[in-house]
């Protein structure tokens, strides 16, 4: 039974909250219907929900640096279940602070600090059914957003490799010697289109002259470093000898 002073102290909490009494304050709180731009489904938030999702969502999407519609498609759930993530802990926050208009605030205890912890650990206790089976979906929102962004990563690690052999080919293409035919209809290398292979990527010929640059570049690193480390092999030999020598002395 809850006793008269809890009766009470609703009963004052209740006249308090009202809710908004503005026009303007009933539409902000007001529920509106959108379509998510990603996933075309509609979900239903108050206005101000909507935007913190939205802001949320989107950012983790951005880092995850999708492309295509398979990878934005990872990216959209694996944000979608870190928002589910923050509204479980959340709900487990307004659930203890649910317990001060619960039995469990009948606590006969004057300190206010104590009374509110000990309000907390009697709503625990008499809820703590509700608060495992929250525990049970944050360990299976959990365990899909591991699934999903290992999946997320193998797909884009295999585009970046296809992409890589792509760029690789369009480079020994572009160094290859021409064709008598194909030098009598030569056209400027700064004219040159946009070069395309068979796996769909699209290369410019900055992007490609670039490419073959580097890769020379690297190319004359090894080299030099190849040198500078035979130049220290030999001289450590030298020196050996040098000491051997000396010590036969």
């Amino acid at each position: 039974m809850v006793s008269e002073k809890r009766i009470e102290a609703n009963r004052r909490n209740a006249q308090r909250s009202t809710g908004p009494r503005s026009i303007d304050g009933r539409a902000r709180s007001s529920m509106n219907a959108l379509r998510h731009g990603i996933t075309g489904q509609v979900s239903i938030m108050n206005e101000e929900d909507r935007g913190a999702h939205d802001k949320f969502v989107q950012e983790l999407i951005t880092g995850l640096r999708p492309e295509g519609a398979v990878e934005l498609q990872f990216a959209s759930v694996i944000a979608e279940d870190f928002w589910r993530l923050q509204r479980i802990r959340a709900v487990e926050n307004d659930m203890l602070a649910l317990g001060n208009f619960s039995d469990a605030a009948d606590i006969d205890v004057d300190h206010p600090e104590v009374h509110a912890s000990l309000t907390r650990a009697q709503t625990f206790l008499d809820q703590s059914k509700d608060f495992e089976r929250l525990t049970l979906y944050e360990q299976r929102i959990n365990r899909a957003i591991e699934k999903n962004r290992k999946q997320l990563a193998e797909l884009q690690a295999e585009r970046k490799r296809e992409r890589q052999e792509a760029l690789e080919q369009a480079c020994l293409l572009h160094q290859a010697p021409a064709t008598p035919e194909q030098s009598g209809n030569a056209t400027p290398r700064n004219e040159q289109p946009a070069a395309a292979s068979d796996n769909g990527f699209v290369f410019s010929s900055e992007e490609i002259e670039s490419a073959i640059d580097r890769r020379s570049r690297l190319i004359q690193g090894r080299t030099m470093q190849t040198r500078a480390d035979g130049l220290i092999k030999a001289a450590l030999i030298k020196a050996r000898v040098v000491s051997r020598n000396s010590g036969g002395a």
